[in-house]
């Protein structure tokens, strides 16, 4: 996999209304897939590379290495799957990536065809994908591949573990579920924590927003006391120099 996604534009005269709106979606997409699989702890940086004359714009991470392969990979595949007429959001779109995907491919016509290419073929984007994210986004509830971050209420063990999420972008309660023992066990270790990452299939409502997560699995984030303070990251710099 790789660390960087591309758009190309193939069209021999661009207006230029088009062409920054489609940059704008598409880096807009890269972005919120990149922070829906990262987290937004730490969260990824993206570069922005093209050569003079060239027409192809390329979004390059700059770190987390394994988890910007993973998101350009998804990105990829996420707008594969939507031009084949996929029956669920891709993994890492939520919402709001689902949204700029439909703003990107309702620029697309004959005279300004785009593709999207991470090392692998390229993607050919159509204007069907409007009509595919328009159907997704009417349905009565979504399901989508993500991580909900926040505080983990509660826990308890009836047939199977479950918990209950403060998630931290809606201010809403998450209840959550877990496909294996080793992530229950994750989130049981985890409780005592003030945050989490809960990482699944996450359950939309209509109106958008998450209402549950059947997780994989689970990771605490670190207690402010146990991370480096401003006198620890001088001292690292300072050995370094």
């Amino acid at each position: 996999m790789s660390d960087a996604v591309e758009i190309k534009f193939s069209g021999r005269q661009i207006p230029p209304e088009k062409f920054v709106a489609a940059v704008q979606h598409f880096l807009a997409i890269v972005q919120g897939v990149g922070r829906n699989i990262g987290g937004s702890e730490e969260p990824i940086q993206w570069t922005v590379e093209t050569a003079h004359g060239s027409d192809i714009i390329r979004a390059r991470a700059l770190n987390r290495p394994r988890e910007s392969a993973e998101t350009t990979d998804a990105v990829r595949r996420g707008f594969d799957s939507l031009r084949t007429g996929g029956s669920a959001f891709p993994r890492g779109f939520t919402i709001a990536e689902m949204r700029f995907t439909k703003d990107l491919a309702s620029l697309v016509d004959d005279d300004f065809p785009i593709s999207i290419k991470n090392g692998d073929t390229p993607v050919e984007l159509s204007r069907e994908i409007v009509h595919v994210v328009d159907t997704m986004l009417l349905r009565e509830k979504f399901a989508a591949f993500g991580s909900i971050e926040g505080v983990l209420h509660s826990m308890t063990r009836g047939n199977r573990f479950e918990c209950e999420i403060k998630d931290q972008q809606s201010g809403r309660t998450v209840h959550c579920y877990f496909t294996t023992p080793e992530a229950a066990r994750q989130a049981w270790a985890a409780f005592l924590n003030d945050r989490i990452l809960a990482s699944g299939e996450i359950k939309y409502s209509k109106e958008g927003y998450p209402t549950r997560i059947i997780a994989d699995s689970v990771r605490a984030f670190p207690d402010e006391s146990e991370l480096p303070t401003v006198q620890d990251i001088q001292s690292i710099f300072r050995s370094y120099r």
